[in-house]
């Protein structure tokens, strides 16, 4: 069971992980286009990325998907 909820882990913060940097990739292309639009300079570019502490939570919770599989596989032993 300790397995299966590290798996369960492990997807949730990539998923997670994908849905946050693709609605602030959406953000600031949004931003960037009303920009450019109202005042008729700059380029259009993609976002800086996905913040440090939002990848500090998502690495956390998929080590701790990790530790779980690891202790479900000692303990299946």
């Amino acid at each position: 069971m300790k397995e299966a909820a590290g798996f369960i882990l492990i997807a949730q913060a990539l998923i997670t992980g994908v849905i946050v940097y693709a609605l602030l990739q959406l953000g600031d292309s949004i931003q960037a286009a009303a920009a450019y639009t109202a005042t008729g300079e700059g380029q259009l570019a993609w976002g800086s990325g996905i913040p440090s502490l939002a990848l500090a939570a998502l690495a956390i919770v998929a080590g701790m998907g990790i530790w779980l599989i690891v202790k479900g596989k000692k303990a299946g032993h």
